[in-house]
């Protein structure tokens, strides 16, 4: 199941309108399989399995693109696994 982007409409970009520009465009996509939920923007990738018990996964998709460095635990991603993992739970509460 994949959702819409958080909360943004298409009506300017379908209406050949500009879009407003305080409100630039995120490139945040979220998804979920059985117990399985991601949440991914331009730079990081978030993957919480079982209500976040585990396994669970974090990649820096610029520096890693293939995904073979899990950055959950490096307490250097710390700020961007909360970010994420609370635009994760938003969209679960608004969207499944």
């Amino acid at each position: 199941m994949w959702g819409p982007p958080a909360g943004r409409s298409y009506l300017a970009l379908a209406t050949n309108r500009p879009l407003p520009k305080k409100q630039p465009w995120r490139n945040l996509v979220f998804g979920e399989f059985r117990n399985t939920w991601m949440a991914r923007d331009s730079r990081y990738k978030l993957v919480l399995r079982n209500e976040g018990k585990g396994p669970t996964e974090l990649y820096d998709l610029r520096a890693d693109p293939r995904e073979k460095v899990n950055r959950y635990d490096d307490p250097g991603f710390l700020n961007v696994r909360q970010a994420l993992a609370q635009e994760l739970t938003e969209w679960r509460k608004t969207y499944v």
